[in-house]
């Protein structure tokens, strides 16, 4: 999906519709939508299936009625700036109301990503549209390698326990002892997540992870990113 230079509702509202047409089997396995403006988001959705002009049986009416059914949520960074008179903001869109996707989800992903991102703005000011792209692509598929091996290679983001889960999700060989849970194979693994080339989780699976691993992603997490990167692979 090419960047585009604001985040208006229409905008996010149908890039959304795209990510539905052009790769549904991935939109199939979304089971939120979390973002800043979420309520916004809802707002608009809600108006378009009263909106007569709308038919239900229309591509368009089924792209809504799909949008529709999907969680909407704020994220938590954004969330107490969201006012409490905002009667559908409250009883819609707060995350508190949404445990079983919120509570073990880093929801201020993307606004880490952005800081990240902006250590290249005076760099792609002086670039034309189509190379600053073309760079930012890059950097982003190198930042995802980077940090998703270093997570798949740390015991304590990822303990053995939950290593052998991930193998099993992805159609791998499980480890049934710590030998075979090696760095080697924990690289493969790392390799299968980034390429996309098995299957994700399942929501049953995905369910069970969750409480297996209870309130502890969130301090893992933080763990990680607020220690030193290390050079896990030369």
């Amino acid at each position: 999906m090419p960047m585009i230079n604001s985040e208006s509702t229409t905008q996010v509202v149908y890039g959304t519709f795209r990510l539905k047409k052009n790769a549904p089997a991935y939109a199939a396995r979304l089971e939120g939508f979390c973002m800043d403006n979420a309520c916004g988001i809802t707002r608009h959705t809600h108006a378009k299936m009263r909106d007569p002009k709308v038919k239900a049986d229309s591509e368009i009416g089924q792209l809504y009625s799909w949008l529709d059914t999907l969680p909407k949520f704020i994220d938590h960074f954004h969330a107490p700036n969201h006012a409490d008179s905002d009667t559908l903001c409250q009883r819609e869109c707060q995350p508190s109301l949404y445990p079983e996707l919120t509570t073990n989800t880093d929801t201020e992903a993307v606004e880490q990503l952005n800081t990240w991102l902006s250590r290249f703005k005076r760099m792609v000011n002086h670039m034309g549209f189509n190379k600053a792209n073309y760079f930012i692509l890059e950097m982003i598929i190198a930042h995802n390698e980077n940090g998703l091996t270093e997570d798949m290679m740390s015991s304590d983001f990822m303990p053995s326990e939950r290593f052998a889960e991930v193998r099993a999700a992805y159609g791998l060989a499980s480890c049934s002892n710590e030998l075979e849970d090696s760095p080697a194979s924990r690289f493969e693994v790392a390799r299968v997540l980034l390429e996309g080339k098995q299957g994700g989780w399942s929501k049953e699976r995905l369910q069970r992870h969750r409480q297996s691993v209870g309130g502890a992603w969130r301090d893992l997490f933080s763990k990680r990113t607020s220690r030193k990167r290390k050079q896990i692979l030369t």
